[in-house]
């Protein structure tokens, strides 16, 4: 049975934790190959490195402790998968007797009975406290019919560093996992309104690149919170449907208040492909970006419906004038946030415009942006739950409404200008009527003197409304 599976054992080596020499000659010769992880200070390690020189059957493999004192096993596991093992143990490797665990430990795994293994032992607690987690409290075996490939097993299996196997479907965990960021917790937060359909498949399908799955439940009717649940998701549910905004700005609060490190946000309609949140992530770290944008129009758009792109067009040039960033995605939903965004964003609109607002605060808060391309669906059932006609006028007037906030004294100081200039033009008019016959246009003269007074009044309201607009800014400044 084992010739049919390929057969790993890791090994890892602490510090003050001298890995016993003669368990290579004690290695079964089932086991296909052997990685001793290593965090490179142990001069234990440095003998036992002699020893193995040679050995095409073990690899010396560098990692790290963790702040907690655990040993990160990652290394392995992503070298495992390279050389296509079906099955990894993990064993202490401090004395020949833990060669003993290994046929315990494969053997439900390699009759399909089970996709992670734990081999018992006693855990005793003189002073009578007990810690959070304990090997007598975990299953010998976790049944394949009771397995969730999850982020959750990420966490089991580096808590465990010792008598542990685990299955290929689980090892292809680590596969798109960010291994150069350990440390980092990363949130999926998906806001939800009546996505029973689709729901559970995109929980499934992200659980491996993420610490959390938050879903959102904007008020929902259906079974979106059972079926959220059952797939292992966190649900936070609204009391009534409050809007896009509304739950993205829960999705903030939830990410800043358990101190993630990232949050990735995407829709539950089916429209968005979690196996983009790898390129997500690499983006975050490669480019030093605060916000990620999956955006559908630097790779082909043709997939996107024509009467779509024009709206979306119109509301990207409006948004990069707002925010004073060339953006080409702006309504995409489907981004990537930093620590920084996570911290700075404060979202007030509910509605639909809530993206567009969140990229307002682009130069404010000094962020550097980046987008990476997409593609996004069309043909799932329900992709808004608003009209897109509506949905766009939504935007647009919430988008004017903001940049005469951000930027009042060039919204109605254009605005003024341009009546005050056809004032003028009137004024010009009646005045060479009157000049070549000598008889006052009053129709003429009257619009002359609504867009010179018009023109007066706005330019004057722009210089007003910047003063505030000014004054509020530093005042927030000051209380931040």
């Amino acid at each position: 049975m084992y010739s049919r599976n390929r057969i790993g054992l890791i090994l890892p080596a602490h510090n003050g934790t001298p890995i016993n020499s003669d368990i290579i000659s004690s290695i079964p010769p089932y086991v296909d190959h052997v990685y001793v992880v290593s965090n490179g200070n142990s001069s234990d390690v440095a003998d036992f490195s002699r020893v193995i020189s040679g050995n095409p059957r073990i690899s010396l493999l560098r990692s790290h402790e963790k702040t907690n004192g655990d040993f990160l096993l990652t290394p392995a596991f992503v070298k495992a998968i390279e050389d296509k093992m079906d099955v990894v143990a993990v064993i202490d490797g401090t004395s020949v007797h833990d060669t003993k665990y290994i046929p315990s430990l494969i053997d439900p795994i390699v009759w399909g009975r089970a996709d992670l293994t734990k081999v018992r032992s006693p855990v005793s607690h003189d002073d009578g406290i007990k810690p959070p987690l304990t090997e007598k409290d975990l299953p010998a075996n976790i049944p394949v019919s009771e397995t969730k490939i999850s982020s959750n097993y990420r966490q089991l299996i580096e808590a465990l560093q010792k008598n542990i196997a685990i299955s290929r479907p689980v090892l292809e965990i680590f596969k798109d996992s960010p291994d150069n960021d350990p440390d980092k917790r990363i949130l999926l937060a998906i806001p939800c309104f009546n996505e029973t359909l689709t729901i559970g498949s995109l929980i499934l399908r992200a659980q491996s690149c993420v610490n959390e799955i938050l879903v959102v439940n904007d008020g929902s009717t259906d079974d979106t919170v059972a079926v959220a649940q059952r797939a292992g998701a966190k649900v936070l549910s609204h009391p009534e449907n409050m809007g896009y905004g509304a739950a993205l700005k829960s999705c903030f609060e939830y990410a800043r208040q358990n101190d993630f490190d990232i949050l990735i946000i995407m829709d539950g309609d089916g429209q968005h492909d979690p196996k983009y949140i790898p390129d997500f992530l690499r983006s975050l770290k490669e480019r030093k970006a605060d916000i990620v944008i999956g955006s559908r129009f630097i790779a082909n758009s043709s997939h996107i419906p024509l009467y779509r792109r024009f709206g979306m067009k119109v509301l990207d040039k409006f948004t990069s004038f707002a925010s004073r960033t060339e953006i080409s995605d702006s309504q995409s939903g489907y981004r990537a946030y930093g620590r920084k965004a996570i911290q700075a964003i404060r979202i007030h609109n509910h509605g639909m415009s809530a993206g567009s607002e969140i990229l307002s605060c682009i130069q404010v808060n000094a962020f550097q942006v980046h987008e990476i391309p997409i593609k996004v669906r069309y043909d799932v059932p329900s992709t808004s739950s608003q009209n897109p006609l509506s949905h766009g006028l939504e935007v647009l007037g919430s988008l004017i409404n903001l940049i005469g906030y951000e930027r009042p004294m060039m919204t109605f100081g254009i605005s003024g200008a341009i009546a005050t200039t056809l004032g003028l033009i009137f004024g010009f008019f009646a005045f060479s009527v009157y000049y070549s016959t000598k008889e006052l246009p009053y129709g003429p003269s009257f619009i002359s003197g609504i867009f010179l007074l018009l023109g007066l009044l706005l330019i004057i309201s722009g210089l007003i409304l910047n003063t505030l607009v000014q004054i509020l800014k530093r005042q927030k400044i000051a209380g931040s």
